[in-house]
């Protein structure tokens, strides 16, 4: 899959799965899809899973919107009794690109080389950039309670059939 995913540790998930009296696995099935619709919303809203509003990009525009390409390439996997959901899209130096975003990152250029790129109609040459951090997915153990209560209400539905 890729170096950028979530396994779901979260304590209150887990009391949840406690009380309720165990883990469903068909619920996988259901809250991997769940949880990328999650982050497809925050890029819709240029906003971490916490509701905190991504830095602005200084061409304009909306964060990681330019193409819907980064957004649309999560995906979930089932294996056993998890499931894995991340980004297998990586840039030419085959590092993950979600991963670059959610931690954010300093580009350089090669060999003392310098970057161009354009910004609006005009060209800029620089030696480095700067990528904010724009968490895409949350803590492993502190998710959002919207994230949570999703999860929680997936697993009571599977439990309750």
């Amino acid at each position: 899959m890729t170096k950028l995913s979530i396994k779901i540790t979260d304590n209150e998930v887990a009391k949840t799965l406690s009380e309720l009296g165990g883990f469903v696995p068909e619920s996988l099935e259901e809250i991997g899809p769940s949880i990328v619709d999650l982050i497809q919303l925050g890029f819709d809203a240029s906003e971490d899973p916490y509701g905190n509003t991504w830095d602005a990009v200084i061409r304009g525009g909306k964060p990681l919107r330019d193409t819907s390409t980064l957004m649309n390439s999560f995906n979930a996997q089932v294996a056993g009794d998890s499931v894995a959901i991340g980004s297998n899209l990586t840039v030419g130096d085959g590092h993950n690109l979600a991963s670059i975003h959610q931690d954010g990152a300093t580009i350089r250029a090669k060999a003392g080389g310098l970057l161009r790129f354009m910004i609006g109609d005009r060209f800029v040459t620089v030696e480095q950039v700067k990528i904010p951090a724009r968490p895409i997915i949350p803590e492993e153990e502190n998710w959002p309670d919207t994230w949570r209560e999703e999860v929680n209400e997936i697993i009571l539905n599977h439990i309750l059939k």
